[in-house]
């Protein structure tokens, strides 16, 4: 995304519905899977998050993590 990145995204969205009693489902992803980004994401609190390349095996494990936390 060229004006925001995911953290700035999630931010954003997480403010915009504040007042509406919902938890939105985010899902955090990057390429970027140094600890201090995984931690940035973390910190504002996205329900998951996912490194790329995306595979099958981490879409598995998204998928059992949703089915726990309904």
């Amino acid at each position: 995304m060229p004006e925001l990145d995911g953290i700035e995204t999630a931010i954003r969205i997480k403010e915009l519905i504040k007042d509406w009693n919902l938890k939105p489902l985010i899902v955090g992803c990057s390429a970027d899977a140094t600890e201090s980004n995984q931690q940035k994401f973390k910190n504002i609190r996205v329900t998951y998050f996912l490194n790329k390349p995306i595979n099958l095996e981490s879409i598995s494990q998204l998928h059992q993590y949703l089915l726990k936390n309904k």
